[in-house]
């Protein structure tokens, strides 16, 4: 048998007393089925949602599991970051994306400067836009969809939502590709050829969640 990461989500409480679902990391092994027992799945250490490999774990996991052969450095690399549910809705990451990329491990300030590319923060405007249910009720109503309003009357906040998925979902080439392509704001670029650049990308990705 060998070890790997299982996450979890749980909820947790901040300091303000606010609730928030974020993921949890387990160390655990697969053991096969054998004779008339099925396959199971062995927890072995409870690691939260800012796992390490530490010095103890390592030394606790020999004493404990001698059986195991643990690869630590392939362990360590799956604690990086807990996978991101690609079934995940547009609406949902539209809503939700603060909460998302906090249970991801990530700070919002520093993805939303990705997204925005330093010189916007279209992710916090998207926020405000969706501050509360009845705003969200009304482009639903107006629209059939909170994904389906942003591209109907901001464009550039759809073309946000696309490129969180694919930083969130680990789709680096893609993402880095819509960066090198991104017509820059001002200077001779102008309005129309931006909003260009976000319907053909908002139209190649339509088909994402």
């Amino acid at each position: 048998m060998s070890a790997l990461i299982r996450w979890h989500a749980e909820e947790r409480r901040d300091a303000d007393g606010t609730a928030r679902q974020v993921q949890a990391a387990w160390l655990v092994a697969e053991v096969p089925a054998a004779e008339d027992q099925p396959a199971t799945t062995r927890y072995l250490a409870y690691l939260g949602h800012h796992p390490r490999v530490t010095e103890e774990l390592t030394r606790e996991c020999d004493v404990l599991y001698p059986e195991l052969e643990i690869d630590w450095d392939a362990v360590g690399a799956s604690m990086e970051r807990p996978p991101f549910p690609t079934d995940t809705s547009s609406d949902d990451l539209a809503i939700d994306w603060f909460e998302i990329v906090r249970g991801q491990g990530l700070r919002p300030d520093d993805v939303d400067y990705r997204i925005g590319r330093s010189r916007r923060r279209p992710l916090r405007e998207l926020r405000m836009l969706l501050a509360d249910s009845a705003s969200v009720a009304r482009l639903e109503r107006t629209s059939g969809s909170v994904f389906r309003y942003l591209v109907d009357f901001h464009p550039e906040y759809a073309y946000a939502v696309i490129k969180l998925r694919l930083l969130l979902e680990n789709r680096d080439p893609e993402l880095e590709r819509l960066e090198a392509d991104e017509p820059a704001d001002g200077g001779s670029v102008s309005r129309a050829e931006r909003l260009g650049y976000w319907r053909r990308i908002i139209a190649e990705f339509h088909d994402a969640p």
